[in-house]
């Protein structure tokens, strides 16, 4: 199957290996469990296609979790879409990502959960995330998040300056719009 042609619209594909025309991309996870997590959404300019392609994959009423890796447009851009559909859904980031978000998106009422070094988030069936801050005081993973088989972990390779999560989940879908070139859904199983 050849790349998606370009069309404005974001889609989702089932391409393994990620390309795009502008070099740049925007990674979404969602983590399903007995509870279902959410990691990251998308610049703002794709927030309506983002919704549309989570929407297909799961009724938003369904996502017991959203977890921001940073505050920065490109990992929290369509928080305010998303939550107008799902307004009590906590989030679960950084004090310092709070302070960032609400300054973005000016919902300082939305259910916040702030997590530092050593949190975790039960997933059910023996699972969770566990995060790790470092130092620009954000959150789980980077941009280069991996999933390792053999360990069934999310995990980064290399320390950046983010937090980490590693988790032990059964079932990770990466979610990305096509937007200027193509998308990748992967489903990553232990």
């Amino acid at each position: 199957m050849g790349w998606p042609t370009p069309t404005g619209k974001c889609a989702i594909s089932t391409e393994p290996n990620i390309k795009t025309l502008r070099g740049s991309s925007y990674n979404s996870y969602l983590i399903r469990e007995e509870k279902n997590v959410l990691i990251d959404t998308v610049d703002h300019k794709f927030s309506r296609e983002f919704v549309q392609n989570l929407r297909s994959e799961i009724d938003l009423a369904d996502i017991d979790y959203i977890v921001i890796n940073h505050a920065e447009e490109d990992h929290a851009g369509a928080l305010t879409e998303l939550m107008n559909s799902i307004p009590d859904t906590p989030i679960y980031c950084t004090a310092n990502a709070i302070d960032s978000i609400t300054g973005h998106h000016h919902h300082p009422e939305w259910n916040f959960k702030v997590v530092k070094t050593g949190d975790s988030l039960d997933l059910g069936n023996g699972k969770q995330l566990i995060f790790v801050e470092t130092p620009d005081a954000t959150l789980a993973g980077q941009h280069d998040d991996l999933y390792d088989r053999r360990r069934g972990a999310v995990q980064q390779p290399t320390p950046s300056a983010s937090t980490t999560a590693t988790s032990t989940c059964s079932t990770m879908k990466w979610i990305r719009p096509s937007c200027s070139s193509s998308a990748s859904d992967t489903t990553l199983t232990s």
